[in-house]
């Protein structure tokens, strides 16, 4: 995973822009980032899905970045441990989680979906990477602002 984290050459205390840039650079692929509307189920944070030439990643709407910025990460993580081999969503499934989201505004023809991760277990597998992943990731940012931080505090 570290070779991951590294392969994506984030400047520090990146932003969830410049992040999915890098990503978008190192697979080849645009990555549309869109909030889930209000009526989403209840539980779902976010969701990813796979498209023949991009990716979409959903996100629920928050007002801490934080909780955003994981999220993105999160998602993004299934993509860069390959998880979209084995995460075909019933069509009725992915139904449920896009409730509410206008297909037609977003260009999202749901036949052209290839692989979808949603809610899952986090005891399994997939889940549990994606999720490591994403602390990981966070924490790269993280240890940039507690190193800011120190400085400031240093100096009074």
């Amino acid at each position: 995973m570290e070779s991951i984290i590294a392969s994506l050459a984030l400047p520090e205390d990146w932003t969830i822009v410049q992040f999915v840039q890098s990503v978008e650079q190192l697979r080849g692929r645009k990555i549309h980032l869109l909030e889930l509307p209000d009526s989403a189920p209840v539980g779902l944070c976010g969701l990813w899905l796979a498209r023949p030439n991009d990716d979409v990643v959903f996100h629920r709407a928050s007002s801490d970045p934080e909780q955003t910025r994981h999220t993105v990460s999160h998602e993004i993580g299934h993509m860069l441990c390959d998880h979209g081999d084995d995460a075909q969503l019933p069509p009725e499934e992915l139904a449920t989680y896009l409730t509410g989201v206008d297909l037609t505004a977003h260009e999202l023809d749901l036949s052209m979906v290839k692989a979808a991760r949603g809610i899952s277990s986090y005891s399994d597998q997939a889940e549990y990477e994606a999720e490591l992943l994403a602390t990981l990731i966070a924490t790269k940012a993280t240890s940039a602002q507690a190193r800011d931080r120190d400085r400031i505090l240093r100096a009074f």
